[in-house]
């Protein structure tokens, strides 16, 4: 079996990882790691000149790039019972690389991603407060 390829599986990344650096209860930096895989054997229409399909087909097999992303997170404890969390996902922005494929094993998800694997959110910011009685 070659990375990226198990058996009637669909393609997936070899590691995905995650790493943390924090302070005692103020700020974590998270990054979060997958690698690149085959992404699977797609039929795509060829174009003519004109860029109008020609009536040919043609089989193609991409790679999919790794992928990096930051996670940060602050937490402030004002009192022994509040805590109150903020923080952001994907700090710089980071899109999903392109897949050809359709993900949840082509059951009509969104295109030019694979969401098994990849968050299409971008940057996205959250905020959480907490009461321990």
């Amino acid at each position: 079996m070659r990375r990226g390829h198990h058996g009637d599986l669909p393609d997936s990344g070899k590691w995905a990882n995650t790493v943390k650096v924090s302070q005692a209860r103020s700020h974590t930096l998270t990054a979060n790691f997958k690698s690149g895989y085959d992404d699977s054997v797609q039929e795509a229409e060829e174009l003519g000149p004109d860029g109008l399909p020609n009536g040919n087909t043609a089989e193609i097999r991409r790679k999919v790039r790794p992928q990096v992303t930051f996670d940060w997170q602050s937490v402030w404890t004002p009192a022994k019972a509040w805590t109150i969390q903020l923080g952001v996902l994907n700090v710089f922005d980071r899109n999903p690389p392109f897949s050809v494929v359709t993900g949840g094993n082509n059951k009509g998800q969104m295109r030019g991603f694979d969401d098994r694997y990849y968050d299409p959110r971008g940057r996205t910011y959250y905020a959480n407060a907490s009461y321990k009685f």
